[in-house]
């Protein structure tokens, strides 16, 4: 029950999380009189999400946990659906966008029963539509989450921020607003999902808020993006904060940052320049996006960077 109890804070402690289903998967008689053996194995979907969140973890070993999972649910005579569905983000989290489709469709034609619900169905309808960058059909799926359809999970937050950018390239100015103001009220705690989404957030203010509204939200929520999660949670939130200090640079405006003294860019008297902010974190996502893009063996994260540093520039030049 201990061991269990650490996936309530995998999103802040995920390496604890790893040590904890490693523990639980290996003393399996002894954990299940505890736990229901049919939420043992849904931990696999989890932890496979927190190896691809690190680049130290191989696809080989990602696979593996996935491969393991697919026979536990055969085994128990599970529904498929689930796994189709933790795939479907290990393949687009991995950059093989070929083979989440191959998910996808499984997913699609599988017998419908399974743990999620319908709200977190709809939001993988939308994530898989927006990294393949099929805008019409990701909106379309989206309209009834932005219509109020809610959950007891993430996936509102998820779907409202991950609309955020695709909506502003659109000219979608009042619903992208929309989006934000929902966002917003559905980030209630910075968990995975909040640091993703949280960087999602300012990369809509940095685009068309005020620099004092997007220098609010940076101070709000950066050190904790800086120092909890996972690096995949990290990457999307440092594209922002580079964006941010473009933004700077555009108003020719230091700011007041508030940056923990772990972060490397820290500085005693908080003002900040807009060059220096805006080189450290081009060089963060140039590294990270180098370490993911060599174990993945593509170039979707420095393809995801450069793409929404290009959104960020349309959308200031039209707005």
């Amino acid at each position: 029950a201990r061991y269990f109890y650490v996936f309530a804070v995998a999103p802040i402690q995920p390496h604890n999380a790893v040590v904890a289903f490693t523990w639980l998967t290996a003393h399996e008689e002894h954990a299940s009189p505890l736990i229901p053996l049919e939420w043992l194995v849904h931990l696999y979907g989890i932890v496979g999400g927190i190896l691809r969140s690190y680049p130290d973890y191989s696809l080989a070993q990602i696979g593996a946990t996935f491969d393991r999972m697919e026979e536990r649910f055969r085994e128990l005579g599970m529904p498929m659906r689930d796994v189709w569905h933790h795939r479907i983000y290990e393949a687009l989290g991995t950059g093989r966008r070929p083979t989440a489709s191959q998910y996808f469709e499984r997913w699609e034609r599988a017998d419908v029963p399974s743990s999620a619900c319908l709200v977190c169905d709809i939001g993988t309808r939308v994530i898989y539509h927006l990294y393949h960058e099929e805008y019409d059909r990701a909106f379309r799926w989206a309209e009834p989450i932005w219509d109020g359809l809610r959950c007891k999970e993430g996936q509102p937050l998820m779907t409202a921020s991950a609309s955020l950018i695709p909506l502003l390239r659109r000219g979608e100015w009042e619903l992208a607003e929309r989006c934000f103001r929902m966002s917003q009220t559905e980030l209630t705690t910075i968990s995975y999902a909040g640091i993703w989404a949280a960087g999602r957030q300012l990369g809509y203010l940095v685009s068309v808020g005020t620099l004092e509204d997007a220098v609010d939200s940076f101070n709000r929520y950066f050190t904790t993006a800086w120092t909890a999660g996972t690096p995949a949670d990290r990457f999307g939130y440092l594209i922002s904060a580079q964006l941010l200090g473009e933004r700077m640079r555009s108003e020719s405006a230091p700011s007041t940052l508030r940056v923990p003294d772990s972060c490397p860019l820290h500085r005693e008297e908080g003002i900040y320049e807009p060059d220096e902010v805006a080189q450290f974190f081009q060089a963060e996502i140039d590294r990270m996006a180098g370490r993911f893009d060599e174990r993945n063996g593509n170039g979707e994260f420095m393809r995801v960077a450069r793409l929404t540093q290009s959104i960020y520039h349309e959308v200031r030049d039209r707005f």
